[in-house]
């Protein structure tokens, strides 16, 4: 076990007591990670990856700037070849389709809504556009066609993910928190890759914040 070893706290109770923002509306701008720094950070038609960023805030306090959200976004999976192609044609697969801002107030947790603790933190808002609950190690589209010449590369882009926010903005620093959320299929990528970012950042105190997040039962 790590020092800093990743918990998992109830966050719904925050989001209900949220309940709609009642913020002006705030936005995330999208950063597409460099394809020379992360190759394997992919959505399923093979475009490269990005993330929405909003800084912390210019009258955040000391704490306020040493934390950051990061929010999984969620959207189901696909199953098969109709509906995974089908999926890669929108912004569910394609970074092509990503838009170029995102309403941070569209999410309690990110929200800018004077009740939300982490209204003057970094928030990230991080795309889902794999199909495969941020799960996925494909870094080939694979010559069997098993994937439809698809790319699930949703590990690969979580990690991705932790890497170039600490080497861009300085998330790693030591004694920062990081609260690491997400919904539905991004809940479940809470659960699969919390002891991944923990791991990858000692420095800095992980907690786990799924919101949902159980798979359903899929044959």
């Amino acid at each position: 076990m790590y020092c800093n070893a990743p918990k998992v706290v109830p966050v719904l109770l925050l989001l209900l007591l949220l309940g709609e923002a009642a913020a002006t509306s705030q936005n995330a701008t999208l950063e597409i990670l460099p394809r020379a720094s992360f190759p394997a950070a992919k959505c399923l038609d093979g475009s490269p990856f990005g993330v929405y960023r909003a800084p912390a805030a210019a009258g955040a306090t000391a704490e306020e700037k040493s934390t950051w959200v990061v929010l999984l976004n969620g959207g189901g999976l696909c199953t098969s070849a109709s509906d995974c192609l089908g999926r890669a044609k929108t912004s569910l697969g394609s970074s092509t389709r990503f838009a170029p801002v995102f309403d941070v107030n569209s999410i309690s947790l990110l929200s800018s809504d004077p009740r939300n603790p982490f209204r003057n933190a970094h928030r990230v808002f991080v795309p889902y556009c794999t199909g495969d609950m941020h799960a996925g190690r494909r870094t080939a589209p694979g010559a069997d066609n098993a994937t439809w010449g698809l790319y699930f590369s949703g590990y690969h882009n979580i990690q991705a993910t932790v890497q170039y926010l600490s080497n861009t903005y300085g998330m790693n620093t030591t004694g920062n928190t990081l609260v690491w959320s997400g919904g539905s299929a991004g809940g479940v990528g809470v659960f699969s890759t919390l002891d991944l970012v923990a791991a990858s950042i000692p420095e800095v105190r992980v907690v786990g914040a799924p919101v949902g997040g159980f798979p359903p039962e899929v044959f």
